[in-house]
């Protein structure tokens, strides 16, 4: 049976080994150094020192390259992070203003209901374009480059630009679902139904309207963790 020899990369320590043996002479001289079973020349043991000296050496300047690389790395992380939290949060803060505009201007219109005159402003309003491709594409470098508060108040922070966008998207279906309903009821001749559809089709996207006034509070709280 023929086995394959597989080679072993030395350990430091048997690096050292090996080296201690190269430079050991027999014990011909008195140097005062300590004398070990095999003897050293006093050249020996300088040149011992050298080597391991040297070794120690490269291996700090090893380890400060790649302590220097994980910062900077770090540094990176947390600065494409930041950036794209700045964008999407500076995308809310103008639909906002537009959203406390438009209420203004509903109160005097429909002072009765203004979160649905809103809610119906809101829908015509153009969605931003939220984006958290910097978040996931750092998923393997997060732990390292983020403070454990700092990870859960960015999920939290996403979580809440999803709850946005899932009320909105439930409002459209709502609106569109009420033209249909009340289309039908108006053809029937039910038009005590169909006001009545309307009434709790009104009070329904009002609701989702304050949920997502209530979640871009939440966000403006939370605003960018990454200081």
């Amino acid at each position: 049976m023929l086995f394959t020899q597989v080679p072993v990369t030395p350990t430091l320590g048997g690096l050292l080994a090996r080296i201690v043996g190269a430079f050991a002479t027999p014990a011909t001289a008195q140097s005062g150094l300590p004398a070990a079973p095999s003897g050293f020349s006093l050249e020996g043991w300088q040149g011992l020192i050298g080597v391991i000296a040297g070794i120690l050496l490269a291996e700090g300047f090893r380890w400060l390259r790649e302590e220097r690389r994980r910062k900077e790395e770090r540094v990176a992380v947390r600065l494409l992070i930041s950036l794209e939290i700045d964008d999407d949060l500076a995308a809310l803060d103008v639909l906002a203003s537009q959203l406390s505009e438009a209420e203004k201007v509903i109160r005097e219109t429909d002072p009765e209901l203004p979160r649905y005159g809103l809610a119906c402003g809101f829908l015509d309003m153009p969605v931003p374009a939220w984006s958290r491709h910097m978040w996931d594409s750092q998923t393997a470098k997060i732990t390292g480059a983020l403070a454990p508060q700092e990870i859960k108040s960015i999920h939290a922070l996403h979580s809440d630009f999803d709850a946005f966008l899932s009320i909105r998207a439930s409002m459209a279906g709502a609106q569109q679902q009420a033209i249909q309903t009340m289309g039908g009821l108006r053809e029937s001749g039910r038009r005590f139904d169909e006001l009545d559809a309307l009434r709790k089709h009104k009070s329904k996207v009002a609701a989702l309207m304050a949920e997502v006034q209530i979640v871009i509070d939440q966000i403006k709280e939370i605003g960018n963790p990454i200081e």
